[in-house]
């Protein structure tokens, strides 16, 4: 070798010719591989690249992500934690740096993770657990709901904060739970248990914020998932994000997306129960008015009858009738004792005998007819005299003041027009309203529907 500083041999190099020689020779001969490592010094660049290391306990190398490949990410990356990547080998020619270029990434055991979901997912399907016929409806509006969840996370406080707007008021029993972690399996078992022991219960409220699919395992427990099953409460599961799907989701009575979701499902809206509660009494107040109207019409009609308005007066007809028909038998009778008396004196004594007797046959079936007689009109008038009563008793209680002996009143306008509806009354208006013990008049201040 020459002492001469500017000598340079035929077949040097340059440092860029070295790395690119390098980088093919990396990615020519390893090309994809599956790596898992521990993430380090993750940086997201504006560009929407990933830079971080990937290191064990004896090594480290360092890895970037591009965004079109960050896209399938379907979990939160943050430092120290263990991952799986498929990636290729190559070389950062500007600084000689061996790096690994990443296309895909997955949770560190979530492989396993999500086989053992499915085949749980699959064996409490085929017994039924998911079947629609076993899921219990919720409950329209229940007096008290429980929680199952952690007392400490974000999901305690949503689903709070939801119930109480929607619903101010409700009551809310909380049952402290490990959501996380070896134990919260059990925890989470217990915690329905003793829910479910309660006797004043309406609704269970299941779940927990989101997280890593190791996070959410125990919602994917099959103790979880059957003891929810087994739960005489109806229950809502609201575990993780939207995107988030567990277990327990398939075998809850109802599936909420988030927490905040669950607790929008558990109670309605007290202003919608409130216009609801006001639509059913106009409703009633209708069929009321209808009701009453229609039996004032029938009680008018019948009213009208002659017997009852002039009872006396067709119990003297029909007693003037009977002294009539008395009267003219009477006159029969005479009429015929004297032309009987008539025919004795011309035929004398032969004859005499046998027109007595016919005298005294008559004079019977003349007092038989009158006793039927008087008889059958005394059963009429008292037929009528029942059916009087009967109807008196009907408009006594149909009467308006016979309902509002019940506990109603009746308000009318200046007129006497009965109302039936806030649309019927104006501001500064008079009202008389009538109650069993008396009445008053008001001034109509305000109204609202």
């Amino acid at each position: 070798m020459s002492n001469n500083p500017n000598y340079r041999p035929n077949d040097a190099i340059t440092v860029s010719e070295l790395n690119n020689s390098v980088r093919k020779v990396v990615e020519n001969n390893i090309g994809d591989i599956w790596v898992e490592g521990e993430v380090s010094k993750l940086t997201i660049h504006s560009s929407g690249h990933w830079y971080f290391a990937l290191k064990d306990e004896k090594a480290v190398v360092a890895c970037a992500m591009f965004k079109r490949d960050t896209l399938s990410v379907d979990f939160n990356l943050t430092d120290g934690q263990k991952i799986l990547v498929l990636a290729r080998a190559s070389l950062y020619e500007v600084a000689g740096r061996y790096q690994l270029i990443i296309s895909k990434m997955e949770e560190f055991g979530k492989g396993d993770l999500q086989k053992k979901f499915e085949l749980l997912k699959s064996k409490l399907h085929e017994e039924g657990l998911f079947d629609p016929v076993h899921k219990k409806k919720l409950p329209f509006l229940p007096k008290k709901v429980g929680i199952v969840t952690s007392p400490t996370g974000a999901a305690i406080k949503d689903i709070i904060d939801v119930l109480s707007r929607r619903y101010p008021g409700i009551n809310i029993l909380l049952a402290p739970t490990i959501v996380q972690g070896e134990n919260a399996a059990k925890s989470i078992v217990n915690a329905i248990k003793y829910m479910n022991s309660r006797l004043d219960l309406d609704l269970l409220i299941v779940g927990r914020g989101g997280g890593s699919l190791e996070d959410l395992w125990p919602f994917n427990e099959e103790i979880v998932a059957r003891e929810i099953f087994a739960s005489k409460l109806p229950i809502i599961s609201a575990v993780g994000h939207e995107i988030d799907f567990t277990i327990s989701d398939f075998v809850a009575d109802i599936r909420a997306s988030t927490p905040s979701v669950a607790a929008e499902l558990a109670v309605p809206e007290k202003s919608q129960v409130m216009n609801k509660i006001s639509s059913i009494d106009d409703l009633m107040k209708k069929v009321m008015f209808i009701y009453f109207n229609e039996k004032r019409l029938a009680l008018k009609e019948l009213a009208s009858h002659p017997i009852f308005y002039e009872p006396k007066h067709i119990a003297l007809l029909f007693k003037e009738r009977i002294s009539n028909a008395k009267n003219k038998i009477v006159n029969i009778l005479n009429e015929e004792k004297s032309s009987t008396r008539e025919k004795l004196n011309e035929i004398k004594f032969r004859k005499s005998q046998a027109i007595e007797r016919k005298i005294r046959e008559t004079h019977q079936h003349i007092i038989e007819y009158e006793r039927t007689f008087i008889d059958g009109i005394e059963k009429v008038l008292l037929s009528n005299k029942n059916r009087l009563l009967n109807a008196k008793n009907q408009l006594k209680v149909l009467s308006p003041h016979s309902i509002i002996n019940r506990g109603y009143s009746i308000s009318t306008d200046e007129n006497g027009k009965v109302i039936l509806s806030v649309d019927d009354v104006k501001e500064n208006q008079s009202l008389r309203t009538v109650f069993k013990d008396g009445e008053v008049t008001s001034i109509i201040k305000s109204k609202k529907k």
